[in-house]
């Protein structure tokens, strides 16, 4: 039997040491997030053009640099190959294991550096054809047969096979360069590589919340707008980052690069202006009861924001319906679908109405916003509620900008019909729901009585009065095309950007801004 085993002393080598908490909803803001990069989800292959990184392990959420890879050539990292040997050498570095290797070389043996859970390096023989092969190896060597490769990853460049990743997930920083750099793309902190699910390999950057938002806050504000907007936006981002850190945790990340989470580009988002900003309010956040607050955003609410429940299921206190101070309604905008459009969106729906006769707008929130909207066929109809009525149009040229819009010109103010409050008798003629009725009026106590069915929904809730119920009725339009036109852009819950720009405009600085958009916050 030959006998190679090779003795060393352990030395960490700890260039670095980062540890991070990762809690939802934890009053600290988590000092590190993990990212999972979309265009790197599940892949047999992916390519750093780095030329030389350090090596480490995310274990038990830190990260230790045990080793060096340098190459002429693109590192790539990727499944493994066949069966594995595991020599049971341990070493402290890349670089020591890397000297062993020959000894494995001069029998004829295929053997590289293989990093192991326990942050440490020993020798695999590799590229083995069969099990049954592997385990001969392991028995002449006295090493162990890795037949199970769910938990293997292997790093190459262009002249093969480096290094073996063994049930940890390789993370690499940059050793020579700023940057971690994937194709046309740039990184700060951290990359990591893991089969999560036992499946291909997926890219993760762990990075500090701060260098997070250089790039997330560009991407979602435009970084030319004022500082005081840009403040707001970085604190709402970073408040809604520390309530979703774990949403991804299944997939081996907390948060996703895409709109599901915030828009995350790596460095080619940066502008140095909106660095400056995230440094000077790093460490704030929006609070309610001492918890950081779900800060969503939105472009523009059309001149009103909604509550959170009228797009969604939960009320939240915080997220309540106001007034924009100066009435900013955002861009003005129109689509239109023939009725064969329509159709077509039902079928894709997954019902198939026949033929489009009409469509129906039954009910609507007080800020406008249409809540359910009918679609009657020759066949059967199709109800779509909340904001199911914006993605409804995504498989056509995306979805509808907001809820706030008329229907083939009809729209709010078309409704007649009288408003009486519980508390008197006085008669409101109805044409359209303003903002003077709800601010003078208990709007919790309203009746909604007249010739038309038309539902007001949300907070608010009015109560259709019985005496009357079976002679209102909603709008219905018609015809061989229907046109959307109307304002706002988004769902329109929260701070609404265009809002919070001319808020700054006239002299509001952030605080005043977040909590104008988030009702009984804190900002601290």
């Amino acid at each position: 039997m030959l006998n190679l085993k090779k003795t060393s002393f352990f030395f960490a080598l700890a260039l670095t040491a980062l540890t991070f908490n990762i809690t939802a909803f934890a009053s600290d803001i988590p000092e590190m997030v993990r990212v999972g990069l979309s265009s790197y989800v599940n892949k047999e292959s992916i390519t750093i053009t780095n030329s030389s990184l350090y090596i480490g392990s995310g274990a038990e959420d830190r990260y230790e640099d045990i080793g060096i890879l340098e190459t002429d050539y693109d590192f790539t990292i990727q499944l493994p190959y066949g069966y594995y040997v595991d020599c049971r050498e341990s070493f402290d570095t890349y670089e020591d294991a890397w000297e062993y290797v020959t000894d494995y070389d001069d029998y004829g043996y295929d053997a590289y550096p293989a990093m192991t859970d326990d942050d440490r390096w020993s020798i695999y023989i590799c590229n083995i054809s069969s099990p049954d092969e592997a385990e001969d190896i392991a028995d002449e060597i006295d090493g162990y047969a890795v037949i199970y490769t769910n938990s293997m990853i292997e790093i190459a460049d262009g002249r093969g096979l480096i290094a073996v990743c063994d049930g940890v997930w390789p993370q690499f920083a940059p050793e020579s360069s700023k940057y971690i750099s994937f194709g046309s793309k740039n990184y700060r902190g951290y990359m990591e590589f893991g089969r999560y699910n036992g499946g291909n390999i997926t890219a993760v950057n762990v990075i500090s919340m701060d260098e997070y938002l250089y790039s997330v806050v560009p991407a979602e504000m435009p970084y030319t707008w004022h500082e005081e907007a840009l403040k707001s936006q970085i604190i709402a981002a970073k408040s809604y980052a520390c309530t979703r850190i774990t949403a991804h945790e299944k997939d081996g990340y907390g948060l996703c690069d895409g709109t599901n989470c915030q828009v995350y580009n790596g460095v080619s988002s940066e502008k140095e202006n909106v660095n400056k900003l995230v440094d000077e309010v790093s460490g704030i956040l929006a609070t309610y009861e001492g918890e950081p607050i779900n800060a969503v955003y939105c472009s523009s609410s059309g001149g009103h924001t909604d509550n959170c429940e009228n797009v969604w299921t939960a009320t939240v206190p915080y997220l309540r319906g106001v007034k924009e101070i100066f009435g900013t309604k955002g861009t003005s905008w129109s689509r239109t679908f023939s009725d064969d459009d329509i159709a077509e969106l039902c079928e894709i729906d997954g019902v198939d109405v026949g033929r489009v006769e009409s469509i129906d707008i039954t009910c609507s929130t007080l800020t406008g916003r249409v809540q359910k909207m009918t679609i009657n066929g020759s066949k059967r109809s199709h109800t779509i509620s909340k904001d199911g009525i914006r993605s409804f149009f995504s498989s056509m040229g995306g979805y509808l900008p907001s809820r706030m819009f008329t229907l083939n010109g009809l729209g709010l103010s078309d409704y007649e019909g009288a408003i009486y409050t519980a508390s008197d008798d006085d008669v409101i003629i109805l044409n359209g729901v303003t903002e003077d009725i709800a601010e003078k009026y208990d709007i919790s106590g309203v009746f909604v009585v007249g010739k038309q069915k038309f539902a007001l929904e949300g907070n608010y809730t009015p109560v259709v009065k019985s005496s009357n119920k079976d002679s209102l009725k909603g709008f219905t339009a018609s015809g061989s095309s229907y046109n959307f036109s109307g304002f706002g852009n988004g769902h329109g819950i929260g701070l609404s950007q265009h809002g919070a720009k001319e808020m700054a405009e006239n002299g509001y600085d952030y605080e005043e801004i977040l909590k104008h958009y988030y009702t009984g916050i804190e900002v601290r």
